[in-house]
């Protein structure tokens, strides 16, 4: 996961996951969704998105998508306490949300005793098709899965590996059926508001929304633009476009500064520590702060009123939010060798701040890269270990059926043999020149001697058993017995 891939409101505590499910055609829905909920939430919080490309460039996805699959998030979803190390809780929704509650008051649902925590609608869509033109699947628990507060430390969700994810069905993972259904904890169904499905009740505030769920299609694709709340996500569009290129400016200003063509934004501020600390040696601080002060005496009425001095590239004068300004119109409190110090050591702190964070992604990564390695070698030996079974099980196989077949041959000989001498105590001696040829066959293939009282003379010759466990016979009646013996086979064939 890149590092502008991450985006946290403060880092003063432990921020709570968020994990929002990333469609390549729905970027803007995205990124609506991720500011209304940094705009709302009063804890931190961390703002992840499952991206597929990403994942499948980690080796962490590579399941075939097939024409079921609405979004690109539709198994990726299941991999969210994989992602969050199986530790604590963390959230996963869709990217057609817009979030109007404070996500502290859905933290505040959390209960421990719970695998995973969701909205359960009983919610079956009108439509045909949705969003823009995929068609609308109907199944049990369906939308359970689009908002889930999950346990990830939870044993039961430990089964969520990617090799789980990548191979188990569909209907099996939107069902959640690795949990047992009394470990499946209720969130109230504002916080998963179906547009089309949900009501408002007038004078009811328990059934307005804290998160909007544009589930059949939001007003980011051109069928949906007059859906109902589509105002809402509207406005919420232009606030953050408004704030977005408020903030582009705001960085342009700044990179007049700080950045630097070798290092890029953010190493251009080891240059500028390195830079005052130049200054210092070669000059007398002192004297620049005797330069700049103003005598105390009343300015004269008609002298100009002297401009503020900003520690920020700005054309104009007015005082901004975070701005340090110093008014040359009074006597400063800070000494300009002092100000230079502290500007110093407010973006050295930054910078630290920034490395940190980027040394824990870095981590992270090295965490993803290890696992991948490791599922890899899994899956090998996996796959040797079936393709070593499979040669056995060939092999045993063959012999099961060449024993079967000999065995019923034998069968057969014997019972015509018994025969044969039954029909000779009888005095009936019409099979006697048969007898002699199974006799033959008979010794070849069980090793018996045959009975003293059958008479077997060289009335033609035996061949050798043949793999398939059939005997060639030559000499008299040898096609009468090789019928014989292969109509044994076709008895055992099919009793197999």
């Amino acid at each position: 996961m890149s590092v502008d891939s991450v985006i946290t409101n403060s880092d003063l505590e432990k921020p709570f996951r968020i994990f929002v499910g990333y469609d390549s055609r729905e970027d803007l829905a995205f990124e609506v969704c991720r500011y209304s909920i940094l705009k709302r939430s009063s804890i931190p919080v961390e703002v992840i998105p499952i991206k597929q490309s990403e994942l499948r460039q980690n080796k962490l996805f590579w399941r075939e998508r097939n024409k079921l699959e609405s979004t690109e998030f539709s198994f990726t979803r299941f991999l969210t306490p994989f992602l969050a190390n199986y530790e604590g809780w963390a959230v996963f929704v869709d990217c057609d949300f817009l979030y109007l509650g404070d996500m502290k008051d859905l933290r505040d649902l959390i209960d421990d005793k719970y695998a995973l925590m969701c909205v359960k609608h009983d919610y079956t869509p009108k439509e045909a098709t949705k969003m823009d033109g995929v068609v609308q699947t109907v199944y049990p628990r369906k939308n359970w899965s689009s908002m889930v507060l999950y346990n990830c430390g939870h044993r039961k969700n430990r089964i969520l590996t990617p090799e789980f994810v990548n191979t188990e069905s569909g209907a099996y993972l939107h069902r959640f059926q690795w949990v047992e259904d009394d470990e499946i904890g209720s969130v109230p169904f504002v916080w998963n508001f179906l547009v089309g499905h949900n009501r408002v009740v007038d004078g009811d505030p328990g059934t307005y929304p804290k998160a909007i769920h544009y589930t059949s299609g939001g007003p980011w694709f051109e069928a949906w633009r007059n859906c109902e709340f589509g105002d809402l996500w509207v406005k919420e569009l232009e606030e953050y476009q408004k704030e977005k290129t408020s903030n582009e400016q705001e960085v342009r200003g700044q990179k007049r500064i700080f950045h630097d063509p070798c290092y890029g934004y953010g190493g251009g501020l080891v240059v500028l520590i390195e830079l005052l600390k130049s200054l210092e040696s070669t000059f007398n601080l002192e004297d620049l702060d005797t330069f700049f002060a103003v005598k105390k005496e009343k300015t004269s009425p008609s002298a100009p009123k002297p401009r503020a001095m900003t520690t920020r590239s700005s054309k104009s004068t007015k005082k901004r939010k975070g701005v340090d300004t110093v008014d040359l119109e009074e006597p400063s409190d800070i000494s300009i060798p002092d100000l230079l110090k502290k500007v110093s050591a407010k973006y050295a702190s930054e910078k630290e701040q920034i490395e940190k964070q980027i040394e824990d992604l870095e981590d992270q990564r090295k965490i993803f890269t290890a696992k991948a390695g490791h599922y890899e070698k899994e899956l090998a030996k996996v796959k040797k270990q079936m393709k070593d079974m499979e040669a056995t099980y060939k092999l045993q196989f063959k012999e099961h059926i060449d024993g079967a077949k000999k065995s019923a041959a034998i069968a057969v000989l014997r019972a015509k043999i018994q025969l044969v001498n039954q029909a000779k105590a009888d005095g009936v001696d019409s099979l006697a020149k048969n007898m002699k040829e199974w006799g033959k066959i008979l010794a070849t293939l069980a090793g018996d001697k045959v009975e003293a009282s059958v008479d077997v003379n060289k009335a033609g010759e035996v061949g050798e058993t043949s793999e398939a466990g059939e005997v060639e016979v030559t000499g008299t009646d040898a096609g009468v017995v090789e019928q014989e013996v292969q109509m044994g086979d076709d008895d055992n064939d099919a009793k197999v």
